[in-house]
């Protein structure tokens, strides 16, 4: 009896806490598909070679400059972010948060803190957005030193590369310059009365044209580093990259107008990066980069970069100052002379708008640290190429907009709600109901062997007004207690008290020497 009292409790709660909800992962494999940052750009294949094709590559240009201008005055928090405005992982400078000379194994990326991105714009990447992944990618970017950082008079350099339809030079040759000048845009522009640009970049070295002879006339895409990745005895100079931003005043074309100029050399930098991708309960992916390496694939010399191909920078060089839209009127630098300055938009926005008021706003560089003046202007070079190569995929990506991509193999988890059995609580219940069966089985038996019905109650409510039974004083008038208490030494017995003259006995209740015993197959009252 006390063991099934004792059951009682926990039989009722096992029922309740048998099962539970909780979580399971699954892993399977699957392909993702992402753009090559190593591919050509597409500044390759402009030509504006009369007024028609020049105006076949305004509308393609003017995608990509909002673009631009979108990712440099976005917010603080998203430039600080592991993904892009468009939700594309971004690539940290490797150097950035550790030394690259002799790195050979994976270096843990941190996702806060001393991370610095190479670029504005992530990688975009087809695959499965609902599930949490893992992967690896391979991914190239340009990364600069930059030093000598002074204030001092404009160096105009030569603009023969720069030449277009414009200036009436429809077969400019982009090879007819040596090496060793600084080829670039013009603070000034092609009008004699216009303001010209705030700052210009210019490249002093570049490929050969015999690789360009050989190749243009069957149209093969070759204007890209790693096209050379398996060409032997190339002799590679370092390239040098001039950055002049120009100190805006009321007179833009006051020609001793001074600019900040730094000198910076270049490389095309190609790492692995480890991916995670995870799905919060929003159904949103997030996606970091939590490792990176030296890539391990047969590359060319990073100083071979994607500047040193004549056309792409001759776009590049040409379109970049110009992207913004800012032509120096009324004092304001271009925002990504702001930007190098101080990455915060607030900053930005407030200082183009002083300017505009009259204010004196123009951007200081000169006393920005060098590394923070690479790491900036290198951001927004990568961000420029990197939309020169796949623009509108990088806010939608799509097989066909991708253009050259890449596959790598990813594990792909996703998290199901799942019931889950205790084994502890569901031992219980099945004990507890086992004993109630088995409590349900002896009633049946104990019924079929048992003579007298089953009587179980107040022996004083049972003796009262009984004939058989010699009560105290006061007989049926007592109390319940009282009566208990008078007749506490007395033995009863449930028995045959009594028989007609049929011999049918009687049951009832008596003391145990008047009380017969009940026996099988008889009749009783």
């Amino acid at each position: 009896m006390i063991l099934l009292w004792a059951l009682s409790p926990f039989g009722g709660q096992s029922v309740l806490r048998v099962l539970s909800t909780g979580y399971r992962s699954t892993s399977s494999g699957a392909t993702f598909i992402y753009a090559d940052t190593a591919q050509q750009s597409r500044f390759a294949t402009f030509a504006q070679v009369s007024p028609a094709s020049a105006a076949s590559v305004i509308p393609r240009l003017a995608i990509q400059n909002s673009l631009y201008a979108a990712t440099l005055l976005t917010s603080s928090a998203v430039k600080a972010s592991t993904m892009d405005l468009w939700g594309n992982v971004k690539i940290p400078y490797l150097s950035s948060y550790s030394p690259t000379n002799g790195l050979s194994d994976w270096i843990d990326s941190p996702t806060t803190g001393d991370v610095v991105y190479s670029s504005l714009v992530g990688i975009p990447l087809l695959g499965d957005g609902t599930k949490n992944s893992s992967f690896t990618l391979e991914s190239t970017y340009l990364e600069l030193q930059c030093s000598n950082i002074t204030e001092g008079p404009i160096l105009e350099l030569n603009s023969t590369i720069l030449k277009t339809y414009e200036t009436g030079e429809y077969e400019m040759d982009p090879w007819a310059f040596p090496n060793g000048t600084f080829q670039g845009g013009s603070v000034y522009d092609s009008s004699s009365t216009n303001r010209g640009l705030t700052f210009t970049i210019g490249l002093d070295t570049f490929i050969n044209n015999t690789w360009n002879a050989s190749r243009a006339a069957w149209g093969e895409k070759w204007a890209f580093p790693d096209y050379f990745k398996n060409e032997t005895g190339i002799e590679i100079t370092p390239s040098t990259l001039l950055f002049q931003s120009y100190k805006v005043g009321r007179n833009l074309r006051d020609p001793v107008v001074n600019s900040t100029s730094a000198y910076c050399k270049v490389a095309q930098v190609y790492v692995e990066s480890s991916v995670n991708c995870e799905v919060s309960t929003g159904q949103t992916q997030n996606c970091a980069v939590v490792a990176q390496r030296p890539s391990k694939l047969p590359h060319v010399s990073s100083l071979l970069t994607h500047l040193n191909f004549p056309n792409v920078f001759r776009y590049f060089s040409d379109q970049l100052p110009k992207a913004n839209g800012q032509n120096g009127v009324n004092g304001q630098n271009d925002v990504a002379c702001y930007y190098i300055n101080n990455t915060d938009v607030a900053f930005m926005t407030s200082a183009f708008r002083n300017a505009s008021e009259g204010g004196a706003a123009s951007a200081v560089l000169y006393n920005v640290p060098e590394k923070q003046f690479s790491q900036r202007l290198g951001q927004i070079l990568n961000s420029y190429l990197m939309l020169s190569q796949f623009d509108i995929a990088a806010t939608g990506p799509t097989t066909t907009n991708l253009g050259q991509n890449l596959t790598t193999a990813a594990t792909v988890s996703s998290i199901e709600q799942i019931y889950i059995t205790s084994r502890g609580w569901l031992g219980i219940f099945i004990l507890a109901s086992l004993f109630l069966l088995l409590a349900a089985l002896s009633s049946v038996v104990l019924s079929h062997w048992l003579v007298n019905p089953e009587v179980l109650g107040s022996c004083s409510a049972m003796v009262r007004d009984s004939r058989y039974i010699q009560l105290p004083t006061g007989g049926s008038t007592l109390d319940g207690h009282e009566m208990t208490r008078q007749l506490k030494g007395l033995k009863l017995k449930r028995g045959v008290v009594d028989r007609s003259a049929y011999g049918v006995g009687t049951l009832g209740i008596s003391t145990v020497d008047k009380a017969m015993n009940t026996t099988k197959r008889e009749m009783y009252f």
